[in-house]
């Protein structure tokens, strides 16, 4: 701890294995039509560190009116580079092939108090860049959206990249391959009390939110046109929804939270019309 509000965490080694033990014939037909997929998915060995900086001002502000930041950096690769360099063909010796990449994520939130609401606002994201014999970042390292954390009025996994659409599997549940190298999110919520049950026990509490956002790939895959990441077409592939939520907060230390929400804007309408 530097502070009590500022924190650095340094992993200098992390060690992750991908293995894909077995592969369906369905799984195989869908990377041989598709490279990026197919280089996501190859057994890869990465060895890499990582450095985390977080502000967190919420004990000093008492959590009110207080600011959460968190800034990452990762990479993999450069010291089994070295190893392959000095040593020898580490891949061709051994048979490993290992990942080579650098991300860059962030995390800054902001909650305002108003009278007995909050005002919460969320700007996520991240970038990665695959380098050297890698063509893609590693599966486990790619950005998704859509789910309950991110984009609500999206499925997880089911949006982007970029305005890039399917529309022979929009409404299938099996599909895995919507992930990107980068990811640019804004969420904001206004939560508020709507009444106490059992007690006390159990408060009841009201949200209206708002998302915005997509993923991206670093460069052109003919599989997902539109999916590159172009500053020009930005406003054009942000994807945008809005909705309802209640939360039952327990005890101080549970929270059960539902939300319903909709698209109001889809990118690849938007990039069709």
């Amino acid at each position: 701890h530097e502070t009590i509000s500022k924190t650095w965490t340094l992993s200098p080694a992390f060690i992750n294995i991908i293995r894909l033990p077995s592969k369906s014939a369905k799984f195989d037909t869908v990377l041989m039509f598709n490279e990026y997929l197919k280089n996501s998915y190859k057994e890869n060995f990465i060895e890499g560190e990582n450095i985390l900086y977080t502000f967190d001002n919420s004990i000093k502000k008492h959590g009110i009116n207080y600011f959460y930041l968190k800034l990452g950096l990762e990479e993999a690769g450069a010291v089994l580079g070295l190893v392959n360099n000095l040593v020898g063909a580490v891949n061709n010796l051994y048979g490993i092939t290992y990942a080579e990449y650098a991300k860059f994520d962030f995390d800054a939130r902001r909650y305002i108090a108003i009278r007995k609401s909050v005002l919460a606002f969320r700007f996520t994201g991240g970038i990665g860049i695959p380098y050297g014999s890698s063509p893609t970042l590693p599966y486990i390292k790619q950005y998704f959206s859509g789910g309950p954390y991110s984009l609500r009025g999206w499925r997880i996994r089911t949006l982007g990249p970029g305005t890039y659409y399917n529309p022979a599997t929009s409404g299938s549940n099996t599909q895995i391959d919507r992930t990107g190298d980068i990811k640019l999110e804004l969420n904001s919520e206004l939560r508020f009390p709507i009444t106490l049950l059992f007690s006390g026990a159990i408060k009841m509490n009201g949200a209206v939110f708002a998302d915005a956002g997509n993923i991206w790939l670093a460069k052109q895959d003919p599989a997902y046109p539109g999916g590159k990441f172009e500053f020009k077409n930005l406003g054009q592939d942000i994807a945008a929804d809005a909705g309802l939520g209640v939360r039952f907060d327990i005890a101080s230390f549970l929270t059960l939270r539902a939300d319903l929400a909709m698209p109001v804007k889809k990118p690849e309408v938007v990039a069709n019309s």
